[in-house]
């Protein structure tokens, strides 16, 4: 199984059922919002394989991607350390590399959530 996570449509970052999970586990974890919760939730418990970030609000949108270009890997730097999650750590640095490159970002709420 995959999933894919998309910043924009252009932006899309196809990959492993572990790893998209990995992400949409770490945007649930960070989302205030209930309504952003919810659709979260549901792309998660009915299996939808799926995130189109840009379908978000505005805020939300722009917070999510500031959190996947600035915390996602850190994040995952301190909760899988060593050799061995190497190349699951790199999987997320491509992610938070198309964070990086879309330029339409604001700045995200001052508290870092959504």
């Amino acid at each position: 199984m995959s999933g894919d996570i998309w910043i924009t449509r252009q932006l899309r970052w196809p990959v492993n059922d572990s790893l998209y999970h990995w992400v949409l586990d770490f945007l649930i974890d960070r989302t205030v919002d209930a309504e952003t919760l919810a659709d979260l939730e549901e792309i998660r418990d009915e299996n939808l394989g799926v995130v189109v970030v840009e379908d978000f609000p505005t805020p939300v949108r722009n917070t999510m991607v500031a959190a996947i270009r600035d915390e996602l890997v850190p994040d995952a730097e301190k909760r899988l350390p060593g050799e061995d999650w190497a190349e699951y750590r790199d999987a997320l640095r491509e992610l938070a590399g198309l964070a990086s490159a879309d330029a339409a970002i604001e700045a995200p709420t001052s508290d870092g959530t959504f």
